[in-house]
């Protein structure tokens, strides 16, 4: 499909990870840290590889599932621990949230937002997607935040419906990275974006996003912009 054909949306919902926020140095890391403290090594690439195969946007239950592949059985909730306090900090130690970055032009962001009404889709808990927005001041661009607590987590297309239906939307794109958000926004009828950040591993997260039903894949999410009439 052409840029050109791409049906124009009447707004946007944006995945947070990888979207917006760069996690690779916190939510990624914390993955790896965490399966540490239990006594096994999970690689960047593991984890690649298993959110390609997708029903991976919760990050406390993948580790958890990663753990088990190596033989490692781990109640969640001892995961959930030993993961927010590497995410979060504890006395002593920084958080890894702290090395989040931005992964779009905030003026770019303003811009896009301003003229299309805009909501977040994360499977981030609500106060963790709140951080992240305040802390680089673009919570305002956003009209809606469903977050971990209001929907089941993606492939479900329930956030994303809950979200066009706060926005009053009909025809939105969703810009996401993972085949979850494009299995969800196919689900919900809606034209799925997707995002398969340039370097290691790009070829492969581009095929398995168009293969969930992208209708184009950008290297950088400052690239909607060339998608926008």
């Amino acid at each position: 499909m052409t840029i050109t054909s791409i049906r124009q949306p009447d707004g946007i919902l944006f995945d947070l990870d990888g979207v917006i926020a760069d996690v690779t140095n916190s939510y990624r890391a914390c993955i790896t840290r965490t399966a540490a403290d239990f006594g096994c090594v999970i690689s960047l690439e593991d984890i690649d590889a298993a959110k390609r195969l997708g029903n991976a946007n919760d990050d406390w239950i993948l580790t958890r599932d990663l753990l088990a592949k190596r033989g490692v059985s781990a109640v969640i909730e001892d995961v959930i621990q030993h993961f927010q306090e590497h995410y979060l900090g504890v006395p002593g130690r920084a958080g890894l949230c702290e090395r989040e970055t931005l992964l779009i032009e905030p003026d770019l962001l303003r811009e896009v937002t301003r003229r299309y009404p805009s909501a977040i889709v994360t499977g981030r808990p609500r106060k963790d997607a709140r951080r992240f927005l305040q802390a680089y001041r673009i919570e305002e661009c956003f009209r809606y935040v469903v977050a971990m607590e209001d929907a089941p987590s993606k492939p479900s297309p329930d956030g994303i419906r809950l979200a066009m239906g706060e926005l009053g939307l009909a025809n939105p794109w969703m810009i996401g990275d993972t085949p979850d958000d494009m299995n969800a926004a196919v689900a919900a009828g809606i034209t799925p974006i997707g995002v398969a950040a340039s370097g290691l591993g790009y070829d492969k997260n581009r095929k398995v996003l168009l293969a969930s039903g992208a209708v184009v894949v950008i290297s950088d999410t400052n690239d909607i912009q060339r998608l926008l009439n």
